[in-house]
C-alpha cells in the first residue's frame, strides 16, 4: 500500500516536472517590430482599425479576439458571432482547437501563434503552420498557466492567451 502510494506521488510529480525538451521553450520579450506585423494583419483580416504602434495591449488583444471571432464565422460558427472583440460564452462555445494534426495550416493556427508569440512563447515563426514548435511553445504557455499541457489550442487556452 505504501509502495502504491508513493510511485503514485513520483509519477504525478514526474508528470508534473519539465523534462529536458520543456526546458527548450524560454519566455522571452516580443519585439515591436514583429507585433506591428501582427497589428497590420489584424487590420487587415477583421478591420480592427488598431493602431500599428508595435504594443500589444488591450485593444490589440481584442483585435485579435475579432480575428478569432472572424475565422470562427468563416468556418461555420453556429449561431454566427458578433465580432465585437469579446471572448464570451458564445465566442468560447464556439471555439475549435488547432493542433499539430488538426487546422495545421491555417489562419486559426497563425492566430495561435501569434498569440503565444505576443505572450512570450515563441512558436518559432508566424508562418500558419501549428507544427512541433508551435506545440512545444503552447505546451510551456499550457504548463505556465496550470492547463494541461498537450500542445492543443483550443477554448482554454485561447481564453488565457486573450486573459
Amino acid at each position: 500500500n505504501y509502495m502504491s502510494r508513493r510511485t503514485k506521488v513520483y509519477n504525478t510529480l514526474k508528470a508534473q516536472s519539465p523534462s529536458n525538451d520543456e526546458d527548450a521553450v524560454v519566455k522571452f520579450e516580443p519585439d515591436p517590430i514583429t507585433i506591428k506585423m501582427i497589428q497590420k494583419w489584424i487590420n487587415d483580416y477583421c478591420k480592427a482599425g488598431l493602431q500599428v504602434d508595435g504594443k500589444f495591449g488591450p485593444q490589440s488583444k481584442k483585435g485579435m479576439t475579432k480575428a478569432l471571432q472572424q475565422y470562427l464565422n468563416l468556418n461555420g460558427a453556429d449561431p454566427c458571432l458578433v465580432v465585437d472583440g469579446s471572448f464570451g460564452p458564445k465566442t468560447s462555445a464556439a471555439c475549435t482547437y488547432v493542433s499539430s494534426t488538426h487546422l495545421k495550416k491555417s489562419d486559426l493556427a497563425f492566430i495561435a501563434q501569434c498569440l503565444l508569440y505576443v505572450n512570450g512563447y515563441d512558436p518559432q515563426g508566424l508562418d500558419s503552420v501549428f507544427g512541433p514548435d508551435s506545440t512545444e511553445a503552447a505546451k510551456a504557455f499550457q504548463r505556465d498557466h496550470n492547463l494541461e499541457a498537450d500542445g492543443e489550442v483550443g477554448r482554454l487556452t485561447f481564453k488565457k492567451l486573450l486573459a
